[in-house]
């Protein structure tokens, strides 16, 4: 899942209900209220869908950890990790510093403990979505 989608599954996760009114305009209004959060972090509903058809069963989804992330990722990850409400602000500004880091010194290594607090910030975020 993207970085953008994980931070605005909560919304979504409060939105998709909505669809299943038996009022239309409850319903166009719920599609209107999607695709406005989607369009807000540059996605679109192919966007959702292919993640959606990607998901995997719950019980089976697996602890993300700085790794899983392509290298091509970790940038967007970070940026809206420093937006977080499930993050303190010292981790969002831990997230900064990594970023910063990332572009300013691309080929200094992250040490073990950037890494271990990295994985800890994305299993709070991760944590607050599966819910």
């Amino acid at each position: 899942m993207t970085a953008a989608l994980v931070t605005i599954a909560p919304k979504l996760e409060k939105l998709l209900p909505l669809l299943a009114s038996d009022k239309d305009g409850e319903v166009l209004s719920a599609v209107a209220a999607i695709r406005r959060t989607l369009e807000r972090h540059g996605l679109d509903l192919h966007d959702l869908a292919k993640v959606l058809g990607r998901a995997e069963p719950p019980d089976t989804v697996g602890p993300l950890a700085w790794r899983d992330i392509p290298e091509s990722e970790q940038a967007g990850w970070l940026a809206e990790m420093r937006g977080s409400r499930r993050l303190s602000p010292w981790e969002k500004d831990f997230c900064s510093s990594i970023l910063a880091q990332a572009r300013f010194r691309p080929w200094s290594a992250l040490s073990p403990k950037q890494v271990a607090i990295l994985n800890r910030c994305i299993s709070k975020i991760v944590a607050g979505v599966r819910r």
